[in-house]
C-alpha cells in the first residue's frame, strides 16, 4: 500500500522545498533609507566638482588672509616700515639688505617677502592683504545688491506678466542702452573727494549691475511657471508668494548662482579698472586697483613686483569665484543629480 505523503519537517524545510530563500539570520544587516534635504544633495554634488573645491579653498584662504593677515603683520599700510634709506625703485622681494650704490641685494630674508614699494617704501604684502579686505568686500556686497534687485524685478515681471512685465522690461531696456562704463565713471567722480567712498562705489556697481540678472530671472520664471508642479500648486490654492519662493525660485537657482559668481569677478575687475583710471576708491584706502594705479610710475624704474602681486591676487580671485560658480551650478541643477 502506498504511504501517504508526509509534510516536510524541520526548521526551514518548507522554504527549501519551495525554492524560497531561508529566513534572515541575526547576522544580516538591515538596510535603512535616509532622506536627504535639497542642501545636503547640493553639497554632495558640489564635492564631486574638483575645480570647485580648489576654488573654494582659494577663496577661503584669501578671505581669511584678508581678515586675519593685517592683524599679525608688523606694518601698517599707511606707515613707512623702514628707517634706513632705500633705492627709489623699492626693495625687491626677499631682500633684507639692499646696496643703494651698487643696486644689488646683499642679504636675503623674509622681512618683506613681496618687497617694498617705491617712494614711501611700504610693504607690498601689507598693501595686498589690506587691499583684499576692501576689494573682496566691494565685490561680494555689490553683487548681493545687484542680484537681490534683479531677482525681485525679474520674478515680478516673469510671474505676473502683462502690463507689469512690459513696464519693467522697458525700464531695463532703457538702462541697458546707456553706456554704463561712462555713467559709472561720471557718478564715481562726484564721490571721489570723500574720505571714504567705498560704500558709494558699492552702490554704484550694485544699482547699475542688476539688469542682466532681471532678464535672466524673468526668462526662467516664464518657463517654470507653466510646468505641471506649478499648475498643481495653483490648483490646490497655494499663494503666489509661496509658489514664487518655494516652487519656482529653487528651480531657477542654478543659473542665478552662475551669474552671481560672474558678477563678483566683474565687480572686482571693474573696481580695479576705475581705480586705475583715478575715478574709484579714495587713493588713501588700499584696494587692488589703487595699488596697481600707484605702481604705474615705478614700473619704468624696474619695480616689477609692486603691480605683480595685486595682479596675481585679482586673477586668483576671479578664477576661484568662477570655479565655485560652476560647481554651484551643477550642485543646484536638479537634472544633474540623476
Amino acid at each position: 500500500m502506498t504511504q501517504p505523503l508526509q509534510p516536510p519537517t524541520g526548521p526551514g524545510a518548507l522554504h527549501d522545498d519551495l525554492g524560497a530563500a531561508p529566513a534572515p539570520s541575526a547576522s544580516d544587516y538591515e538596510v535603512s533609507l535616509q532622506s536627504l534635504s535639497q542642501w545636503e544633495l547640493a553639497w554632495r554634488k558640489f564635492r564631486q566638482h574638483k575645480l570647485a573645491l580648489i576654488g573654494l579653498g582659494i577663496m577661503t584662504v584669501l578671505i581669511l588672509a584678508a581678515i586675519v593677515g593685517p592683524i599679525f603683520l608688523p606694518y601698517a599700510f599707511d606707515d613707512i616700515p623702514r628707517v634706513d634709506q632705500n633705492v627709489y625703485g623699492g626693495r625687491p622681494p626677499f631682500c633684507a639688505v639692499y646696496d643703494n650704490a651698487k643696486h644689488v641685494c646683499t642679504a636675503f630674508g623674509l622681512v618683506h617677502p613681496m618687497g617694498e614699494t617705491g617712494g614711501l617704501q611700504r610693504d607690498v604684502l601689507t598693501l595686498v592683504l589690506n587691499g583684499a579686505r576692501v576689494s573682496l568686500f566691494l565685490g561680494f556686497t555689490s553683487m548681493a545688491i545687484g542680484v537681490i534687485i534683479g531677482t525681485i524685478v525679474g520674478a515680478i515681471a516673469g510671474y505676473i506678466g502683462g502690463f507689469i512685465d512690459n513696464l519693467l522690461m522697458r525700464i531695463v531696456d532703457v538702462l541697458l542702452s546707456l553706456p554704463l562704463l561712462f555713467v559709472i565713471l561720471v557718478v564715481a567722480r562726484f564721490f571721489q573727494n570723500s574720505k571714504d567712498n567705498v560704500w558709494a562705489i558699492i552702490m554704484i556697481f550694485g544699482l547699475f549691475g542688476w539688469m542682466g540678472v532681471s532678464r535672466l530671472v524673468r526668462s526662467l520664471f516664464l518657463s517654470i511657471r507653466e510646468r505641471e508642479f506649478v499648475e498643481a500648486a495653483r490648483a490646490v490654492g497655494v499663494r503666489d508668494r509661496r509658489i514664487i519662493f518655494r516652487h519656482i525660485l529653487p528651480n531657477a537657482l542654478s543659473p542665478i548662482v552662475v551669474v552671481a559668481s560672474l558678477i563678483i569677478g566683474g565687480n572686482i575687475i571693474g573696481e580695479a579698472f576705475i581705480s586705475f583710471l583715478g575715478f574709484g576708491v579714495n587713493p588713501a584706502v588700499p584696494t587692488w586697483g589703487n595699488i596697481l594705479s600707484n605702481a604705474l610710475t615705478f614700473i619704468l624704474v624696474g619695480n616689477w613686483w609692486w603691480p605683480l602681486f595685486p595682479g596675481v591676487a585679482i586673477i586668483l580671485t576671479v578664477l576661484a569665484v568662477n570655479f565655485v560658480g560652476d560647481g554651484l551650478r551643477d550642485a543646484f541643477d536638479p537634472r544633474s543629480r540623476a
